[in-house]
């Protein structure tokens, strides 16, 4: 545990990154603010990926089958750029 010297230097010190730096204070301040910001590309790839699976149940063409894959995959790489 801190003493009330270091409790309040170490305000010192926050105080002053705070000024400095707000973003790097914010990171180090373990307080985030959630993200809500979707990545549309993310959303529209996931849909084609369903759409061309149901199609190629409905159509029975394989290569479909196939471009769908690619899309969920396109669709899960997308989404892990955003978080």
């Amino acid at each position: 545990m801190l003493n009330a010297h270091e409790q309040q230097q170490l305000r010192l010190i926050a105080r002053g990154l705070e000024a400095d730096d707000p973003a790097l204070a914010q990171s180090l301040s373990g307080r985030r603010t959630p993200k809500r910001s979707v990545h549309w590309a993310s959303v529209v790839l996931a849909m084609l990926a369903v759409v061309l699976a149901v199609l190629t149940v409905v159509t029975e063409v394989l290569p479909l089958f196939l471009l769908a894959c690619v899309a969920a995959i396109a669709a899960a790489w997308a989404g892990c750029l955003t978080s």
